[in-house]
């Protein structure tokens, strides 16, 4: 992934690059994962990365950060001070870029708070 896995999996298709639906094995998967996507996700899950799906894979040296991570028990984006107390810099370019697409997302789906069953799988966390 050029981009990360972020921009493949939950960016509108005609947003995301061509030359990945030419490959039979990839697009096979890609389209599994919407037909997955349509039946288990109404919000957008919180261990999206919306950084991932933003920024250029030069400047992505830094740790991806998580919906979880910027957004408070209120479902509402964190402010960057908040960010800072808790030991996660930004510069402020990011955190605009971030707060317009958690405003999108919001807006288009929401953003789910709790981890479903499917995301304890998908990101290798026991189920008990």
């Amino acid at each position: 992934f050029k981009l990360g896995g972020t921009p493949f999996l939950w960016v509108k298709k005609n947003k995301i690059h061509s030359y990945f639906h030419r490959h039979l094995i990839r697009d096979s998967l890609l389209q599994t994962w919407e037909k997955i996507k349509k039946k288990h996700y109404l919000k957008r899950p919180n261990w999206i990365s919306p950084m991932e799906a933003i920024l250029y894979p030069n400047i992505r040296d830094i740790k991806m950060i998580r919906y979880k991570e910027l957004v408070d028990e209120q479902g509402e984006l964190k402010t960057l001070e908040e960010l800072k107390e808790q030991g996660i810099i930004l510069d402020w370019w990011a955190y605009m870029q971030i707060q317009v697409k958690f405003k999108k997302d919001s807006k288009e789906q929401g953003i789910d708070k709790e981890v479903q069953k499917l995301d304890q799988i998908l990101t290798g966390k026991d189920i008990k």
